[in-house]
Order: structure tokens, then sequence, then C-alpha cells
């Protein structure tokens, strides 16, 4: 957003300055000035072809995923993860007959999204 005002500055004050070179007098006008103005116009066309890019960001996507051990066997499931759920919370109990419980709680990157900034 920052960038995107600056442009925008800068390009109302090369345009205002564009305005002020044309109203001149003729005779103070020559070769220089003429490619000054083509210099001016350039640099804007560029700003502006540059400002779309300059606003775009990438987001990160995360899935959190929670961990559910037995205390008793090797049963290991992950699953998404539930409101509520924390590290160490009894789930109920295993077909061995040991309890279930969560063992971990992590995030894993899905994908990336591009966006425009607001």
């Amino acid at each position: 957003m920052r960038i995107s005002r600056i442009l925008m500055i800068l390009t109302f004050m090369l345009l205002g300055f564009l305005i002020a070179l044309s109203m001149l007098p003729p005779f103070m006008q020559n070769m220089y000035l003429h490619q000054l103005i083509l210099i001016i116009l350039l640099t804007v066309f560029i700003l502006f072809s540059y400002l779309p890019r300059l606003s775009m960001r990438t987001e990160k996507q995360v899935k959190t995923i929670t961990v559910v051990k037995c205390t008793k066997c090797s049963f290991k499931m992950e699953r998404d993860f539930q409101k509520g759920d924390f590290v160490f919370k009894r789930l109920g109990t295993c077909s061995c007959g040991g309890e279930l419980y969560i063992d971990a709680i992590y995030n894993v990157e899905v994908a990336r999204t591009t966006t425009r900034r607001k």
C-alpha cells in the first residue's frame, strides 16, 4: 500500500512537471526539452506497468493436524484439528484397552495463493 501511494505521488508530480513544460513559449523549447518530455512519459509508463506487480503478495495457507496415540500399543492416527483439542487430552480407549490421547498438534502448509493487497 505504501509503495503504491509513493508511485502515485511521483506520477502526479511528473505529469504536473510535463504540463508546466508544455506551457512554455515556443522559443524556449528546444530538442532537449522534447527528449526530457519523452523520458518523463516513459518513466510514468514504467511506473504504471510495475504497479500491479508491486501490489501482489503471497499468503500461506495452513492446515492444523492433530496426532492421536495409544498409551499401550503402537496405534497412531492423524486427523484434522477440532475445536477443543489440546496436547495430552484423553479421548477414550483403544481397541487394545489402552488409553487414546492427543500427542501433538502441528500446522502443515497446504498451498500458496497470490492475492492483491488492499
